[in-house]
């Protein structure tokens, strides 16, 4: 799948933005990723391949999986990769900063630092 970025030499440069990177994976990934469930579907039952019956997805890329499998008339299964204890931190994020638990990268603990 496409991320958007242009090609790396082993820069870190290149990876070292996460919001541009997660941005850059919005919007470059769901097409070709509603392209390739397109095309699997309408091999469903040929050629040995058998029939999509969920779209298991990473907990984090529901932004594609979702409409996708809405479209297409199948369930999702979310698989979160991290740890328990990485989720809770993750979804009480912006609950940190708001009650100044905790600061953003760049110091402020503002919501407005976490998009």
């Amino acid at each position: 799948m496409p991320d958007g970025l242009p090609p790396s030499d082993g820069d870190s440069e290149a990876t070292a933005d996460l919001a541009v990177i997660c941005d850059s994976v919005m919007v470059f990934m769901v097409a070709p990723f509603s392209d390739l469930v397109d095309d699997l579907k309408s091999r469903d039952g040929s050629r040995g391949v058998p029939p999509i019956v969920c779209i298991l997805a990473d907990g984090f890329m529901n932004f594609a999986a979702g409409p996708t499998a809405e479209r297409v008339g199948l369930p999702v299964v979310h698989l979160y990769t991290i740890n328990a204890s990485s989720l809770m931190a993750f979804k009480y994020c912006r609950s940190f900063l708001e009650r100044g638990l905790a600061s953003s990268i760049d110091g402020s603990s503002s919501e407005s630092s976490i998009g």
